[in-house]
C-alpha cells in the first residue's frame, strides 16, 4: 500500500499525462475490498494523498490548452474524469469499510472546500456530495455514524450553496439534502430499536418538506444554522428558476411553501428576513408574482400580516386542490415535538380555514379538515 501511495505522490500536480495515479487508486480500492487491517493514521494519509493528487490538478480548460492536438486534449479530459471517478470509488470503499469515520473523510476536504480556486472547490464538493449521497443510500443504518460537529458542517455547506460557481451551489444543495436524509434515517432506525415502528409505507425521508422542516431539529434550533439553511434553500431556488423546472419538479417545490410560512412566524428578525428572501425566490419559480413584493419586504413587525395575505391569496386563487394539499401537509407539523412549529401550524391552518368557503371544498376534504380540527384541539390540551 505504501508503494502505491508513493507512486501517487510522485505524480505531477500541474499536469495529468499518465494513468499511474488512476491505476494506483484502482488497485488500492480493489485491495481494500479484501478488508485488510488499516490504522486510522494510515487511512488519513491515504485520503490526504489521493485528495491532493486529484483536487490540486489544474482546471480542465488549462489541461486542454496544454495539449498539442484536439485529440490529445479530449484524451486528457477523459483521463481526468476517470481519475476523479477512481477517487470517488475509493472513498466509497473506505466508507463501507469504516462508516463511523465519515465525518473524518469530510473534514479532510476542508482545505479544498475553502480554496480560492474554483476548480478545487468544485472537485471537493463533488467528493462531499458523493460521500453523503452514497451514505444516504446505504441499507444498514444500524452502524454508529456520528456528526459531532454538525452545526459546523451545515454552515460550511450552506456557505457553498451561495458559491459564485453554479455547479458548486447545486452540489452543495445535494450534499445538505443527503446529510438531512442520513440523520433522519438514523432517527428512524433508533425508533425501531426502541420498538416505535414507523407507519407501514410511510416514506417521507426523501421529501422536500422533511428536508427543510428538520433544519430545526437537526441543527438543534441554533438561529444561525436556521438562517444558513434557509439562505441555502433560497439560493438553490434561484438557480432552479434559471432552468425552468418541469411539472414534477414544481410539485416538489410546492412542498417548501408550508415550512417556509411556518418559519416566517419566528421571532428572530434575521430568520424572518431569510424566509422572506426564500419565499421571494419561491414565488419566482412558481410564478406567483403578485406575492413577490410582499415577501421581499417582510419584516418582524408585519410577518403575521404577510402570512394572512398569503392565506387569503391561496384561497382566492380557487386552487382548492392545492389548498387541500397544503392544509394536509400542515397537519403533520401539529405532531411536532417543537412547540413553535405546532403553534405556527395552528396559525396557518386557522387563517386559511377562515378564508375558505366550505361549499367549494370536496366532502372528503371537509372530513379531512374536521379531523385536522380535532388534532388542533388535542395539541392545545
Amino acid at each position: 500500500m505504501g508503494v502505491l501511495q508513493e507512486l501517487i505522490r510522485e505524480e505531477p500536480l500541474n499536469s495529468i499525462s499518465s494513468s499511474i495515479r488512476l491505476k494506483a487508486m484502482n488497485i488500492i480500492t480493489d485491495f481494500r475490498k479484501l478488508h485488510p487491517l488499516m490504522e486510522l493514521e494510515e487511512r488519513t494519509e491515504l485520503l490526504r494523498t489521493c485528495y491532493k493528487s486529484v483536487l490540486c490538478l489544474p482546471p480542465t480548460e488549462v489541461l486542454q490548452k496544454e495539449a498539442s492536438s484536439l485529440q490529445e486534449a479530449q484524451a486528457t479530459v477523459d483521463l481526468f474524469r476517470e481519475t476523479l471517478q477512481s477517487l470517488l470509488r475509493l472513498m466509497e470503499t473506505l466508507i463501507v469499510e469504516m462508516p463511523s469515520r465519515i465525518q473524518h473523510c469530510l473534514e479532510l476536504l476542508d482545505t479544498w472546500l475553502n480554496s480560492q480556486k474554483d476548480n478545487e472547490r468544485e472537485r471537493a464538493m463533488w467528493c462531499t456530495a458523493r460521500i453523503l449521497g452514497f451514505t444516504a443510500k446505504m441499507n444498514n443504518f444500524g452502524m454508529d455514524i456520528e456528526f459531532s460537529r454538525l452545526g459546523r458542517l451545515v454552515r460550511l455547506l450552506a456557505l457553498r450553496c451561495q458559491d459564485p460557481v453554479d455547479n458548486i451551489c447545486f452540489l452543495s444543495a445535494q450534499a445538505v439534502y443527503s446529510l438531512y436524509c442520513i440523520l433522519l434515517l438514523q432517527k428512524q432506525m433508533g425508533r425501531k430499536k426502541q420498538g416505535l415502528w414507523e407507519e407501514e409505507g410511510k416514506n417521507e425521508v426523501y421529501s422536500a418538506n422533511v428536508f427543510y422542516n428538520n433544519t430545526f431539529e437537526i441543527a438543534k434550533e441554533r438561529d444561525q444554522v436556521k438562517i444558513s439553511a434557509t439562505s441555502a434553500l433560497s439560493h438553490m431556488l434561484r438557480h432552479i428558476d434559471k432552468f425552468k423546472p418541469r411539472l414534477t419538479t414544481r410539485r416538489e417545490i410546492y412542498t417548501f411553501l408550508v415550512p417556509l410560512l411556518l418559519s416566517i412566524q419566528d421571532n428572530n428578525t434575521e430568520v424572518v428576513k431569510a424566509c422572506g428572501r426564500a419565499l421571494t425566490e419561491w414565488t419566482n419559480v412558481i410564478g406567483w408574482s403578485s406575492l413577490t413584493q410582499t415577501f421581499r419586504h417582510t419584516t418582524l413587525s408585519d410577518h403575521i400580516q404577510v402570512l394572512e395575505e398569503t392565506c387569503k391569496y391561496l384561497v382566492n386563487t380557487s386552487k382548492t386542490q392545492l389548498v387541500g394539499d397544503l392544509l394536509f401537509q400542515s397537519f403533520g407539523f401539529l405532531k411536532s415535538s417543537q412547540s413553535f412549529l405546532r403553534a405556527a401550524a395552528i396559525n396557518f391552518i386557522a387563517l386559511t380555514v377562515k378564508k375558505l368557503n366550505m361549499s367549494q371544498i370536496h366532502e372528503d376534504d371537509v372530513e379531512l379538515l374536521q379531523n385536522g380540527g380535532e388534532i388542533i384541539y388535542l395539541s392545545r390540551k
